[in-house]
């Protein structure tokens, strides 16, 4: 049977403690009505115990993380409506790549659509973000759902074919719960 090796425990239980504790010094800090999506808690935390240039420095921090979702996000997008194009569920002008072998078609597609998010500013902000946070947060709890959903289904499908659940690679800590 294979085990988990001690650095990734370590790894996974380091990384655990520091967002746990980081919750909880939030949750000590900051009166729950008064936590919103206006401003980061890290920033308003470190305004309350004054230390200097905390706050700017984790805006910057916030910003640099935001840019590089943004980023992998672009590239992502660009490459999945490249991909759907050469399998046939896109326009096939979107699989077509430069002589770099960047699908630039794609590219300015998506960054249409970007540009497109961008102009919300301009109308309702508040509600489009609003929206917009929503929908980041049900595409993240749906894909975890549906990660859970296909492991059950694997389960039951895998078991009713005559496997055994002691003879899978990867076990499932309080499987079926």
């Amino acid at each position: 049977e294979k085990t988990i090796p001690r650095s990734i425990k370590q790894t996974v239980w380091r990384t655990l403690v520091f967002f746990v504790l980081s919750i909880v010094v939030i949750a000590g800090m900051i009166p729950w009505k008064q936590a919103g999506v206006v401003e980061s808690p890290f920033v308003v935390v470190f305004e309350q115990i004054g230390i200097p240039y905390a706050a700017d420095i984790m805006n910057f921090v916030i910003l640099i993380a935001l840019l590089s979702v943004a980023n992998s996000g672009l590239y992502a997008s660009t490459r999945i409506l490249y991909a759907m194009a050469n399998e046939g569920q896109a326009f096939k002008a979107l699989g077509k790549t430069n002589q770099r072998g960047v699908p630039m078609y794609s590219l300015i597609v998506t960054m249409a659509v970007a540009c497109l998010s961008l102009l919300t500013k301009f109308a309702q902000a508040e509600t489009v973000y609003m929206v917009l946070l929503s929908l980041a947060g049900m595409s993240a709890q749906v894909g975890w759902i549906t990660i859970s959903l296909s492991q059950i289904m694997f389960r039951r499908k895998y078991i009713r074919e005559g496997g055994k659940i002691e003879d899978l690679k990867f076990k499932t800590p309080l499987y079926p719960v």
